[in-house]
């Protein structure tokens, strides 16, 4: 009697532990609350450029599930639930810049740097001796 719950516990373990799958594109058909969510991540990028939001142009908006809460866009220290995500990718132009958006259907939009995450940032030493064996 005690297999069972072991065997749910490994096939759980190794649900985890499989390779997640990148960003797919959703049916072309986008979401009701699209256009609330294109409106959000203008209104974003107008206040970090200092534009007025009319003048944020949008290139182009796809329907996708993203492969974790990260959105596509991981940040280094940061643990993300590991559930697909459904969303949209908002690419949108301020002057010559293009803009990389992530966003969920529940409402968090996320501005994507175009490098990728941020390079870490190493943390101090506690003690100025090295390790010894």
């Amino acid at each position: 009697m005690r297999t069972l719950p072991i065997l749910l516990l490994f096939a759980l373990l190794a649900s985890a532990c499989a390779p997640a799958a990148a960003a797919t594109a959703a049916p072309t058909q986008a979401p009701s609350n699209s256009d609330a969510m294109v409106e959000m991540a203008r209104s974003d990028l107008a206040a970090r450029v200092g534009v007025a939001p009319d003048s944020v142009s949008v290139v182009a908006v796809e329907s996708v599930d993203w492969p974790d809460a990260s959105l596509g866009c991981p940040q280094l220290g940061v643990l993300y639930i590991q559930v697909v995500s459904p969303g949209l990718r908002v690419t949108l132009q301020s002057g010559a810049q293009t803009y990389d958006y992530h966003t969920d259907l529940a409402g968090r939009v996320v501005l994507c740097p175009a490098g990728g995450p941020p390079a870490a940032t190493p943390l101090p030493a506690e003690t100025e001796v090295p390790y010894s064996y």
